[in-house]
């Protein structure tokens, strides 16, 4: 088993924007879950980002403008919430 890949010092090196969290959610019965949560944008202007819980990863890598008009709402509605 594996837990959260934070982000990496040579990820976000130059990055003009970095968001960077940690959410926790939970049932109520004292049992919390960690929700990692990363985006940012590299020198050269390609952007990322990262969703990770206990078990689960859901990310993409370099993408272009336009890439994110597809993978930003498939990750926004399928990939539990942070509050916002």
């Amino acid at each position: 088993m594996w837990g959260i890949d934070r982000i990496r010092n040579a990820d976000v090196a130059g990055a003009s924007a970095v968001e960077d969290a940690t959410y926790w959610i939970g049932a109520g019965n004292g049992f919390q879950l960690p929700i990692h949560v990363s985006r940012w944008t590299s020198a050269n202007g390609r952007r990322h980002r990262t969703i990770d819980k206990f078990g689960d990863q859901f990310a993409y890598r370099n993408a272009s403008g336009e890439e994110l008009a597809i993978l930003d709402p498939i990750m926004d509605s399928i990939c539990v919430q942070p509050p916002e």
